[in-house]
C-alpha cells in the first residue's frame, strides 16, 4: 500500500513519520507501506496515472501539531484511504473522489469546466457546496467571483460555502486533506455532489476536486 505522510509543526517532519511508524508497527498491522515523495493533490493525480490499471490503495496521513505560528491556526490529524475502480468491490467507498484539477486564477473558469468534465456532470448541472482550504485572499476572491455562475450556480456567498480556514484555522499541511474528509462525510450524508478547491503553498494556483455520492445501488 502506498501512503502519503504529510506534518506541519515544529517538530522535524522526519521525526513526526518515524513516530507515526512506530505505533503502526505496534498495531500488528502487516500490510507493507511504500512512502510516495510529493505534497497535496499533485500526488492524487500521480497516482492515478500510474495505478489506474491494477488494484491500489494509497493512505494518507497528514498532521498539523503545535504549528509554529500560532495565530489563526488549527491544530488537525487527517486520515484517508483512496482506492481505485478496481478496489471498489474489496473496499466500499463512502464516497467517490475525481481526478483532480490544477489551475492557475487567470485559467480558474476553464479549470472548474475541466474538473466537471472529470466526473463528468450532466448538461446543467449545477452544484451546491463549495469548500475552501488553503487559499489565500487572492484565491478565495477569484472562486467567490465565479459563485453563482455555470456550475457553481447553486453557491452564493451566504449559502453553500465553507471555507475552513475561518470557519476552523488554517490547517496547514492537513488543510485540503480536512477539506476532502469533511467533503466525502458531507457528500454521503446528504447524497449530493461536493466541489473542494484548495490552495498550494507559495503557488499562484489551486486544485479543483469533485467528490460525489455512492450510488444506492453500489452502497
Amino acid at each position: 500500500m502506498a501512503i502519503l505522510f504529510e506534518s506541519s509543526c515544529t517538530l522535524p517532519a522526519e521525526h513526526l513519520w518515524e513516530m507515526w511508524r512506530s505505533a503502526w508497527q505496534q498495531q500488528g498491522i502487516q500490510q507493507p507501506l511504500a512512502r510516495l515523495p510529493g505534497t497535496g493533490m499533485a500526488v492524487i493525480d500521480e497516482w492515478l496515472d500510474r495505478h489506474i490499471e491494477k488494484k491500489s490503495l494509497l493512505l494518507v496521513v497528514a498532521i498539523q501539531v503545535a504549528p509554529e505560528t500560532v495565530k489563526g491556526s488549527a491544530e488537525a490529524a487527517v486520515a484517508l484511504l483512496l482506492g481505485n475502480r478496481l478496489t471498489q468491490e474489496v473496499l466500499k467507498p463512502i464516497a467517490l473522489l475525481h481526478r483532480p484539477e490544477q489551475t492557475t486564477l487567470p485559467t480558474l473558469a476553464q479549470g472548474i469546466e475541466q474538473s466537471a468534465y472529470w466526473v463528468p456532470l450532466r448538461h446543467g448541472e449545477e452544484l451546491g457546496h463549495l469548500w475552501l482550504a488553503a487559499l489565500n485572499r487572492q484565491s478565495q476572491s477569484a472562486v467567490m467571483a465565479r459563485c453563482g455562475q455555470s456550475p457553481l450556480g447553486g453557491i452564493r456567498a451566504d449559502n453553500g460555502r465553507y471555507p475552513l480556514d475561518d470557519l476552523c484555522g488554517d490547517a496547514g499541511a492537513a488543510a485540503p486533506w480536512l477539506a476532502l474528509a469533511t467533503a466525502s462525510q458531507a457528500a454521503a450524508s446528504t447524497s449530493a455532489m461536493q466541489l473542494v478547491i484548495s490552495g498550494v503553498p507559495m503557488q499562484e494556483s489551486v486544485w479543483i476536486t469533485h467528490l460525489s455520492p455512492v450510488a444506492p445501488e453500489s452502497a
